[in-house]
């Protein structure tokens, strides 16, 4: 009797430390990280601003599961061989557009909103590139007209207007938006461009491809281009904007 109760104190003195076996050390580490993941990568979602899900966790929930389909964005055999060999690139657009300085900025996991996080433009910058758009609607109105964008569903976007049908399936596809600024966050732009444009705009540094096309709707067209630093690189991002409205429109008024 009196072995039997040393063996029972003996046993619930042990049991705590049962508790610190390796399989459990593991699971409680394998818990507390993913928790910390979770939550950092939660608040990495929020802290991109709005933008095409809900801003709160429910659009973060689809934002991680979209991140499954997502595909690299800078290659450019995918072009190579497409029917449409038409450039809306002219010469004096592909001079604006040499090579981008330096790396492509760093992009957020997220794949929406897709945004860059580094190399933000100043105050300067950022005024010229807010008013980049209804400039160009102005110049153009026959052409394009301003409207909230079927894809963010915030920005103000430039699309083919009202009185023009759709020239082609791309722009079908892409719900007739040319290109937005994302304006109050990253002061990147998306805009569709030709798939020969894209391949040069990729190819010197200038942008890349939506991660989600191909999934949702999104045409491989559909490409995200860095903002402008600086006044040359404004230049080019205004040829840019020249092409896509061409190319969208299906018109050479524009060049």
């Amino acid at each position: 009797m009196k072995a039997h109760s040393e063996h029972q104190l003996l046993s619930e003195v042990d049991s705590p430390f049962r508790l610190l076996s390796p399989p459990f050390l593991l699971f409680t580490s394998l818990l507390a990280f993913s928790a910390h993941w979770l939550l950092s990568n939660y608040y990495a979602y929020i802290a991109l601003g709005p933008g095409g899900l809900p801003h709160n966790i429910w659009g973060w929930l689809w934002s991680v599961a979209f991140k499954a389909l997502s595909r690299e964005g800078s290659s450019t055999s995918e072009y190579d061989g497409d029917p449409n060999g038409l450039s809306w690139l002219g010469d004096g657009e592909r001079a604006a557009l040499g090579n981008r300085e330096g790396s492509r900025p760093r992009k957020s996991w997220h794949v929406v909103p897709q945004r860059q996080l580094d190399q933000i433009p100043d105050d300067n910058m950022k005024r010229k590139l807010e008013t980049l758009l209804q400039e160009c609607a102005l110049k153009i109105p026959d052409l394009v007209e301003l409207a909230i964008s079927p894809h963010e569903k915030l920005h103000q976007v430039l699309v083919i207007h009202s009185s023009l049908p759709s020239p082609h399936t791309t722009a079908t596809t892409a719900l007739r938006e040319i290109a937005h600024v994302h304006v109050g966050s990253d002061w990147s732009l998306h805009t569709v461009l030709a798939p020969r444009d894209c391949k040069i705009v990729i190819e010197r540094g200038w942008g890349e491809r939506h991660p989600l096309e191909g999934a949702l709707g999104l045409p491989r067209e559909y490409l995200m281009v860095y903002a402008a630093r600086n006044q040359e690189e404004l230049s080019g991002i205004v040829a840019i904007v020249r092409a896509s409205v061409g190319y969208m429109t299906n018109s050479w008024a524009v060049l």
